[in-house]
């Protein structure tokens, strides 16, 4: 249906295909039929990639409210509009057919649940392997870390009595294995230059290396360090001479 009101190409257009009016500003057939732009748009695209559409009440859908049944529509289209025959060979393969669609969630048979029964048990199985190797692996490392640690407390024990005294400095031999030595970085040996050459240097990034190493310069030994050292390596050996 056409009635123009205004301009000489202009007019509102009743679709053919949905019963829908709209005003265009240039009426124009579209395969041989006055339709809207949304019904010509939806036949080319299906025309360019047909796919198969289904509908339990096929032609029965109402196609002048949104959403629209594409089957319902499809349908109208092909009923309204005028092809050739190339067209009407994919037309006929991929017809819209008036089939109920299957919901696999409504599907419940004895088969599907032992099915996912069993899945679901397998994966909980998994999950737990999984768990129980993890704690494992974390406690065998707590573990390995602690026997690491016991023989070196274990000898310092031996040696040192309960002084406080003694007991501060096997602390800082223990502070000393356990935590990177930075330094006071106030003395003269904290102070000095890196000399550049050493392995430490060249791996450094002022060197152009790729900082893997992460330690300082062989010539930068912090004085305060090493007398601690000497302090603490003369208590425990005057203490193991007169024991």
């Amino acid at each position: 249906t056409l009635s123009i009101h205004s301009g000489a190409r202009g007019g509102f257009v009743t679709c053919a295909v949905c019963n829908i009016t709209k005003f265009y500003a240039s009426v124009q057939r579209r395969y041989g039929q006055f339709t809207c732009m949304g019904c010509a748009k939806f036949f080319g695209r299906f025309l360019l990639k047909p796919k198969k559409y289904c509908c339990p009440t096929l032609g029965s859908c109402p196609l002048n409210a949104t959403p629209r049944c594409k089957a319902c529509l499809l349908q109208a289209c092909i009923d309204t509009y005028i092809v050739d025959e190339k067209r009407l060979k994919i037309i006929e393969a991929h017809r819209p057919v008036k089939k109920q669609l299957i919901n696999r969630q409504s599907l419940s048979s004895p088969l599907l649940e032992n099915t996912n029964s069993s899945e679901s048990e397998m994966i909980t199985m998994s999950n737990n392997s999984n768990q129980n190797s993890n704690s494992t692996s974390i406690s065998l490392a707590n573990k390995n870390k602690n026997n690491l640690l016991k023989p070196l407390i274990s000898n310092a024990a031996l040696s040192v009595d309960n002084s406080p005294e003694n007991n501060a400095a096997m602390l800082a031999m223990l502070r000393s294995t356990v935590k990177k030595n930075w330094g006071c970085r106030k003395c003269s040996g904290c102070l000095v230059e890196d000399c550049g050459k050493c392995n430490y240097c060249l791996d450094k990034p002022k060197f152009g290396g790729p900082n893997t190493l992460k330690k300082k310069c062989v010539q930068r030994k912090c004085i305060m360090q090493e007398q601690q050292k000497e302090q603490a390596n003369g208590r425990f050996s005057k203490k193991i001479h007169i024991d």
